[in-house]
């Protein structure tokens, strides 16, 4: 469950760029039916072309997932290909994005 403002119901609040990594890779993991576990995703690994493993279908329910879980919602800027490069590049935006909101 979650709050507005990246608080992830029955946790901290979500506000660091690591806080986000690690909520994205909880994230990831649960997409891909825990394939990977969550430890083991490389935040540095494209998300799509073989890196991670999503497909676009994928990455279309990790945004939706994202806004649901921590609560805000992605500026039209916000989804550009660029910014799903990595988990560690998303996280930054999305960073960004919750401190804007709070």
């Amino acid at each position: 469950m979650k709050a507005s403002n990246g608080t992830v119901l029955g946790e901290h609040p979500v506000s660091s760029v690591d806080d986000v990594i690690a909520v994205l890779k909880c994230v990831v993991s649960e997409m891909l039916a825990t394939r990977i576990p969550a430890d083991h995703i490389d935040e540095n690994a494209p998300l799509l072309d073989g890196g991670v493993g999503l497909d676009s279908v994928m990455l279309v329910d990790l945004i939706a997932t994202i806004e649901k879980r921590l609560g805000f919602e992605f500026q039209v800027s916000d989804l550009r290909p660029r910014s799903f490069a990595n988990l560690t590049t998303l996280a930054h935006v999305i960073a960004a994005r919750l401190q804007e909101s709070d």
